[in-house]
């Protein structure tokens, strides 16, 4: 039941992320934008995505070995693009003032990502836990 009852707020915090997501798209309309970055935001969507599924396939079968796997193939992954971000945002804030704006919603953006992949990560781990009883650190 614990296992469950964890999972389910992991679920519920990753969605609350989801929407900051949503809501920065909506946010970035008019302002100048940075193509190369969302492309890279856009990378990085897709990963957190599939992670979030893996996640949550591995937690439906109580696949154990799925979910470390899940946890590792991602975690690299999705910090080297968050670093590939975050450098030509910082950069292109130091160049242009107009920038700015955006270049905090796409850094914003890339960190919600991230937080999604850390509630995936722990749904992985409350897997681990319904199959052996063991809690444990996947990253």
């Amino acid at each position: 039941m614990v296992g469950i009852l964890k999972a389910v707020t992991d679920l519920e915090r990753a969605g609350d992320h989801a929407r900051n997501v949503a809501r920065s798209v909506v946010d970035i309309k008019g302002k100048q934008r940075i193509a190369e970055v969302e492309a890279i935001i856009a990378t990085m969507a897709r990963e957190v995505s599939e992670q979030y599924d893996d996640s949550i396939e591995s937690y439906g079968d109580a696949d154990q070995d799925k979910a470390k796997r899940t946890a590792q193939q991602y975690d690299e992954k999705l910090d080297q693009l968050y670093n590939d971000i975050a450098s030509p945002s910082y950069q292109a804030m130091a160049k242009d003032p107009e920038i700015v704006s955006s270049a905090i919603i796409y850094l914003n953006v890339a960190k919600d990502l991230g937080r999604i992949s850390d509630y995936s990560t722990n749904i992985c781990e409350w897997t681990v836990y319904l199959a052996t009883g063991k809690i444990i650190e996947l990253n």
